[in-house]
């Protein structure tokens, strides 16, 4: 399970680049890792033995723990998935990760960690740490700058005529969302309705914020999140050295 979950993160990664430029071409589109809610990515400002203090995109400073069972994996650059090449080389897999040792991470590098993450304390519990491409990491810090101002990501907490509670995936501030008739809602490419959305959804959200909440222009509906991802065990602190 936990090498399916690692998959998923690096392919996340290696989507990354191609979508902002296609953004940059066609204006903003939500999503992107670190709103996904699978995982968390920043800046590495302290590291211990056992921990790694962590800020991310949006300036919240996480404590991550790791042990021996924790894999540190130093992202694969994918040529592709570069501005420019996104045609070239089409096909096949992208190139695997290679494994690095702890001390490969220091401060100053940026990180992408998959494991159990708990917004409320800050606090991540790692099964797998990922060193990422600077390029990258200054990407996707550009596109976070927009969370909760033009996108959004976020589980669906309830939903009342109009209106849509969801808890943002990077932040886990509640937002509330306003639909109206100019409102796109998808699943993958085929259109649905309102109805098709149900408490728990992870949704993907483009549109502005508002006075009294954030007007939502498409949505995308990605499904209930519990379902598309095995659960990470938490792992134990790695015990000081003597």
């Amino acid at each position: 399970m936990k090498d399916r979950l690692l998959r998923l993160l690096l392919c996340l990664l290696c989507a990354t680049m191609p979508l902002l430029a296609q953004d940059q071409a066609r204006g903003p589109r939500g999503g992107g890792f670190g709103g996904a809610g699978m995982g968390l990515m920043g800046t590495v400002t302290a590291v211990a033995d056992g921990s790694i203090t962590l800020q991310n995109y949006l300036g919240q400073t996480y404590t991550v723990r790791y042990s021996s069972g924790t894999r540190f994996l130093k992202q694969a650059i994918d040529e592709r998935s570069r501005p420019g090449h996104e045609s070239e080389q089409a096909g096949g897999p992208p190139p695997q990760p290679e494994t690095i040792q702890p001390s490969a991470i220091s401060p100053g590098v940026d990180i992408a960690v998959m494991g159990v993450i708990d917004i409320a304390s800050k606090s991540a519990s790692a099964n797998a740490i990922v060193l990422v491409d600077a390029a990258r990491a200054r990407a996707m810090r550009e596109r976070m700058a927009g969370f909760g101002k033009t996108w959004l990501m976020g589980k669906v907490v309830s939903i009342e005529g109009l209106k849509i509670v969801l808890t943002g995936s990077a932040d886990g501030v509640r937002y509330t969302l306003l639909l109206d008739d100019n409102t796109s809602l998808r699943k993958r490419r085929d259109p649905v309705t309102l109805a098709d959305v149900t408490v728990g959804d992870l949704l993907r959200v483009e549109g502005h914020a508002a006075g009294d909440g954030f007007q939502a222009t498409t949505i995308e509906l990605m499904g209930n999140p519990e379902l598309m991802l095995p659960r990470g065990g938490p792992v134990r602190p790695r015990e000081p050295q003597q």
